[in-house]
């Protein structure tokens, strides 16, 4: 395939209700889009969004990778659809994926649709092909009010979720635990987001007491540099500790490995640079003996939601996955597929070529910024 055009896109709506943890509060998203197409008339989508609190991206500074690196890369360029997994890593410098994860992100997901739609595939078999039937989706709890959380509550006891994932690090955020594991009883698998605020001592004494409430796992209980201080909590508790905005990177992922500073990794399509540097640090955990699961961005849309479950089907041993949340944050989608999970919050793989969705054009029309010919 020969890209002929790259168009770049900024979808800036605003969300349901505020969707607010340790680290920001957000009222709207904020997604890079991109478009490739081919010399035959074929485009594919990508996504990617840019979170400066995790990664240190910024959407300008995105914005401008896409349009004086990552576009000028892939244009008039042909490039074997069998090769689109591997293209940026093996043409790009990785310390350029590194500062700019969610361009990359958007670039090689759009390259990995128009490839699928060429070889008449779905992602996952690019990625390895699908190995599980079914996947199950985590829900999330996000810090609100007395009003907004009893709503969430009932719209996930609606759906039947078997596990929940709620953002602490806040006050009463002991208490809201124990809330949930009383709403949802014993058997509901349940975790912790504490986005890095408490400090390893207060961390050591809240996951001993949250520990008691039979959480499983506590993801970035300490800030993201403090890795002798995650190292020490994992050492002292017993739920699995998962790191976040301690992982982004593939130096990231070694230097946590060496210092023994957790049990997990929490992977994030846009926060690692796509498809290709996830599944990197996925094997670099694997042979650590540690273990992983797929979580999401705030506000991913259509396209990242269907990239998340591709690469989630072809891995057999993710601890938990999260995403498919657009219908629940946002009133519309650039796709017209719903992915929402279904009962028991678990959803099919998706079987069409590419990305197996199809964009709406008119959801894009306001939302052009610039197109390299």
């Amino acid at each position: 395939m020969r890209i002929s055009s790259a168009s770049a896109y900024l979808i800036k709506w605003p969300f349901t209700l505020p969707v607010e943890h340790s680290l920001a509060r957000n009222v709207a998203t904020e997604n890079l889009i991109v478009k490739l197409s081919d010399e035959d008339g074929r485009s594919g989508y990508g996504e990617g969004i840019p979170r400066s609190y995790v990664t240190g991206e910024t959407t300008a500074e995105s914005l401008t990778a896409l349009q004086s690196i990552f576009f000028p890369l892939v244009l008039r360029q042909k490039i074997e659809p069998r090769q689109a997994l591997n293209f940026l890593s093996v043409n790009l410098p990785g310390e350029k994926i590194d500062q700019w994860p969610a361009a990359a992100c958007a670039v090689e997901i759009a390259l990995l649709d128009l490839a699928g739609q060429i070889l008449n595939q779905p992602l996952s078999e690019i990625l390895g092909g699908c190995v599980n039937e079914s996947l199950t989706y985590s829900a999330i709890i996000t810090i609100s009010g007395p009003d907004q959380l009893e709503n969430i509550m009932d719209l996930i006891q609606a759906v039947e979720a078997t596990e929940i994932k709620v953002k602490v690090g806040h006050e009463g955020d002991l208490d809201l635990v124990a809330k949930v594991r009383r709403t949802f009883g014993p058997k509901t698998d349940l975790r912790v987001d504490v986005n890095g605020v408490w400090s390893t001592e207060d961390a050591i004494k809240k996951i001993l007491v949250l520990q008691e409430l039979g959480i499983s796992a506590v993801e970035q209980p300490v800030a993201k540099n403090n890795l002798k201080g995650l190292a020490e909590v994992t050492r002292k508790v017993k739920p699995l500790i998962l790191a976040d905005e301690s992982l982004c990177t593939e130096a990231d992922a070694q230097a946590l490995i060496e210092a023994r500073a957790v049990s997990g990794f929490n992977l994030r399509l846009s926060k690692c640079g796509g498809p290709a540097r996830t599944l990197k640090l996925l094997n670099l955990a694997r042979q650590a003996g540690l273990a992983c699961q797929l979580g999401c961005q705030v506000g991913e849309l259509g396209l990242l939601s269907a990239a998340g479950r591709h690469f989630a089907a072809t891995q057999p041993d993710l601890i938990h996955l999260e995403g498919c949340l657009t219908r629940f944050f946002l009133t519309r989608d650039i796709i017209k597929e719903d992915l929402s999970p279904g009962s028991g919050a678990k959803a099919a793989p998706l079987t069409g070529s590419g990305l197996g969705v199809t964009v709406l054009d008119s959801a894009l029309a306001n939302s052009h910024l610039f197109t390299l010919p």
